[in-house]
């Protein structure tokens, strides 16, 4: 029997979350209900269980507990409120349980019926993020205890990936990895567990949407629960514009852009549910003031800086939180296959090391910092230029030869592409 032939859209009139929606709405939303009963103390939704349901609390009151935390605690919802809407959004298994703290009554809203109703009714779509936001309790922020706690780490297998991983560890967090190379990515995971701690390897492509949902579902399985997300994967190409592959205009924003932004939109859910978590963007200088023959590369670190601005600033105040770490010239990886072809940044520019990345890493998420730029000398002054003084910047940048550094690199790249078609 349903809800609706139960007591009419009544019910539904008391239920803050269908405050604005027609009666005509209320008719159709609740013929789409299923009533259900479940005594006290029962275990209504697992952690860990996909999210096939939403449940809105007709008679009872309910505890979120995260189990992966010692039963810890969530929040409390009562009559009027639902829950298992995260899981829905997401398509990921919940990252939370729900146990029953008297006979309670819910009404179940299967998927299919929920992504119909928000898309077809963008009120309440709007009057559930309210909801949501208001929802949210406030627990320990991840950066003041990090022991314990999970991490997922993108472009693991390597140069920067490697240094963060073995930071992370130190600090007693557990690590999800991730990277397109799995033997090497296999090597890294055998390190960090070295240290003392849990860590799996999931082998995968940042810019392919399929294999970042496998990730995720597999950390949740595996952990429970994400608190940290650092975005390192990334792809460099200095080569003239004109002559970079069309598909690769588009590799290059998936992996350094879309991918960050898709992964980041996957775990956030569970962090808002958790009232906790914390997201590191790993971007560049190139980001800030780009660079010649660096176009794909350029835009896309500047996209990831500003999108970590609105992250942070959207979620202020419930726990969750995002950093950009704004690294140079980084003595490791891509800079240092460029010194092979001895091809050095300007002094005057300075370098950092990977050590020292890694350690930035640490101490955003331990003090919630906004934004680190990392490179020894008088960088940052050099930054405000390109705001203050565009032209004097554009000068600079002439007279310290970066754009001849860049010219060269992109010469030795297009004849390695002449000699074997890549």
């Amino acid at each position: 029997m349903t809800a609706g032939q139960e007591q009419p859209t009544e019910l539904l009139h008391g239920i803050p979350l269908f405050a604005h929606c027609s009666e005509d709405e209320l008719t159709e939303i609740a013929a789409s209900l299923r009533s259900v009963d479940f005594p006290r103390d029962a275990v209504i939704v697992r952690e860990g269980d996909l999210g096939d349901d939403m449940y809105i609390i007709a008679a009872g009151r309910v505890r979120i507990v995260a189990e992966s935390r010692g039963h810890e605690t969530i929040a409390e919802l009562e009559t009027g409120d639902f829950f298992g809407e995260m899981a829905l959004i997401t398509g990921s298994p919940r990252s939370a349980s729900v146990v029953a703290l008297t006979e309670v009554r819910l009404l179940r809203l299967a998927k299919d019926r929920f992504d119909h109703m928000i898309r077809e009714m963008p009120q309440l779509s709007l009057e559930m993020s309210r909801v949501l936001s208001g929802r949210v309790s406030q627990i320990a922020p991840v950066g003041r205890d990090l022991r314990g706690r999970t991490a997922l780490l993108t472009g693991a297998s390597k140069g920067i990936g490697v240094h963060i991983a073995k930071a992370l560890a130190r600090e007693g967090m557990n690590l999800v990895l991730t990277a397109r190379s799995a033997e090497a990515l296999e090597g890294v995971r055998a390190e960090v567990e070295a240290l003392g701690v849990r860590a799996i390897a999931v082998p995968g492509d940042v810019g392919s949407r399929a294999h970042l949902q496998a990730l995720v579902v597999r950390a949740i399985s595996e952990f429970g629960a994400i608190d940290l997300l650092v975005n390192n994967a990334g792809v460099l190409l200095t080569l003239a514009f004109h002559k970079v592959f069309a598909h690769e205009i588009e590799d290059h924003v998936r992996v350094n852009l879309t991918g960050p932004m898709f992964l980041s939109w996957m775990v956030l859910p569970g962090m808002l549910e958790r009232g906790a978590g914390h997201v590191v963007n790993i971007a560049s200088l190139a980001g800030k003031y780009g660079p010649a023959y660096n176009e794909l590369y350029s835009s896309s670190k500047a996209g990831l800086i500003a999108f970590t601005q609105s992250f942070r600033a959207s979620y202020r105040g419930s726990g969750v939180s995002a950093s950009v770490i704004v690294p140079g010239f980084v003595e490791s990886g891509m800079y240092e296959r460029s010194r092979k072809h001895g091809l050095r940044a300007p002094r005057v520019l300075g370098s950092t090391t990977p050590e020292q990345v890694a350690d930035a890493v640490v101490r955003a998420v331990k003090k919630d910092l906004p934004e680190l730029v990392l490179n020894s000398g008088p960088i940052k002054i050099l930054l405000a230029l390109p705001t203050l003084l565009p032209g004097v910047a554009e000068w600079g940048r002439i007279r310290l030869g970066t754009d001849n550094l860049y010219r060269k690199a992109a010469e030795i790249r297009a004849k390695r592409r002449d000699e074997t078609g890549r």
